[in-house]
Order: structure tokens, then sequence, then C-alpha cells
């Protein structure tokens, strides 16, 4: 498997932090049709005592409105997505990962960029956040930061 596996289930997609929010991010630019245009980047537990809460792992969550598409529209109760974004060490400013939508077998990954900033890139590849693949996936993603470097 290589480049060529890879490329065709690639996309990204890029968002801005709305100002004077914490965690409100809107579409600036990317593909179109697979996450909502407003999506929540940030700890969303109410519960102090939740894993999530104690190891401060961040979290993607966004409802797709009712006239907006997407690929993960319908799947859930509200139309919503939810991921918990764990940390990774690969250098170029990608700081953590996804994976949409594993309850439905779908096993989709997102990366993402420049996490803790106003813009944010969410790197997305189709079918590929099995184990097998996640290496595979950092080498595409560290060349393709290479070539534009």
């Amino acid at each position: 498997m290589d480049k060529t596996y890879i490329e065709p289930r690639y996309s990204s997609i890029t968002y801005e932090l709305k100002e004077s929010t914490k965690a409100s991010y809107y579409y600036k630019e990317g593909k179109k049709g697979i996450l909502p245009n407003r999506i929540g980047i940030g700890n969303f537990s109410n519960n102090s005592s939740s894993a999530i809460h104690k190891l401060r792992i961040v979290e993607l969550k966004a409802n797709y409105k009712k006239f907006e598409n997407g690929k993960y529209k319908g799947l859930n109760k509200g139309d919503s997505i939810h991921t918990s974004i764990y940390p990774l060490d690969i250098n170029y400013n990608f700081s953590g990962y996804g994976i949409l939508d594993e309850r439905h077998k779908i096993y989709d990954l997102v990366v993402f960029e420049n996490l803790n900033t106003k813009v944010v890139t969410i790197h997305h590849f189709e079918g590929m956040a099995k184990p097998e693949y996640q290496n595979l996936v950092w080498s595409f993603l560290i060349d393709k930061k290479q070539i534009i470097e």
C-alpha cells in the first residue's frame, strides 16, 4: 500500500475560530460535504470524574443543520458527530487524531493540524483509522508537509 492508495481517500478542511468564542469553529475552505459547517473543539465533558475530563482529552462535537448535507448526517441522533481527539506526536503541527464513526463501522480517520490556534485544518482519510493503516497515514502527512515546505 502506498500514496496512490491513500490519495483518493484523502481530503482536508480548514476551520476558523469564531471571534469571542473558545471552541466554536466555522468552515473556511476545503472539501465540503464531509463535516458540518460549524464544529466545536474543546473539553465538553461536564462530569469531572469522567476519564475524558481526567485525561483532558479534547473532543470534536458538531451537529448538521437541517438543510446541511454531510457524510455522517443521519447516523446519530440529532444528526450529531463526536470523536475524542487523542494526542499525536509526529511533528509538523499535527497535534491529534480521532475516529469517525466507529459505532457504525465506518473508521474514517481525522487528523488535526494546528489544534490550539485560531485556524485548524482537519485532514480526513476515508476508512483509514484502523491501526494497520495509521503509520502509512502519518508518513503520507509528513511527506505532504515536506513537499509544501
